[in-house]
């Protein structure tokens, strides 16, 4: 059975972060930054909050794909990416801000891959343990290109770390190659003195 309640009710969890946000936050940006944090903390990813008078804002809503990154780290990955996402650039020139952006944070070595007209990315990634994030950003157009989900706008970044297979050489493969120029070097001293 349930009960329709006189006046609006905020789950307790809701309600502390409020509390706690406020306390904390100077601003209404901070307010709901903090808000947010301690919801996908205590509740799981994916809410989103709005403060302020003016609620007529586009939001854009965010779907980790997949994601081996540490929170602190994947959190301002996404934030970059979610301002990149609500620019009118093309793909090439958010791949290679984005790119910058991580190089310069993070050093050299990041490979990014936008897309902005479809959804599906197929392929094979080989990447650095807890660098690799895939998120789709789904800008909604208008109230009425929200009822249908076609007209939206969706721009996918797939953001990973490898410095190509070089990186992961082993002791033994590096002994390989030594004793292999090694034995060049002998064989061309051979050829040579007989």
């Amino acid at each position: 059975m349930f009960a329709v309640s006189s006046r609006p009710t905020v789950p307790l969890a809701l309600q502390t972060a409020v509390e706690r946000g406020a306390k904390a936050a100077k601003t209404l940006k901070e307010l709901a930054t903090v808000v947010q944090a301690d919801l996908d903390d205590k509740q799981g990813r994916g809410w989103h909050v709005v403060a302020g008078k003016d609620f007529a804002v586009d939001i854009r809503y965010a779907t980790v794909m997949e994601s081996d990154m540490l929170a602190p780290f994947e959190s301002e990955v996404l934030s970059v990416c979610q301002r990149l996402a609500v620019t009118p650039d093309d793909s090439d020139v958010l791949c290679s801000t984005l790119k910058n952006w991580l190089t310069q944070q993070y050093g050299h070595t990041w490979h990014v891959v936008v897309s902005t007209g479809s959804r599906d990315l197929v392929g094979a990634v080989h990447a650095n343990p807890g660098t690799l994030l895939d998120v789709v950003f789904a800008k909604a157009l208008s109230s009425q290109t929200n009822k249908n989900p076609q007209h939206q706008q969706h721009v996918r970044f797939l953001v990973y770390q490898h410095g190509g297979f070089e990186a992961s050489l082993d002791l033994i493969t590096l002994l390989h190659r030594v004793c292999l120029v090694l034995a060049a070097m002998a064989g061309a001293l051979f050829l040579f003195y007989r």
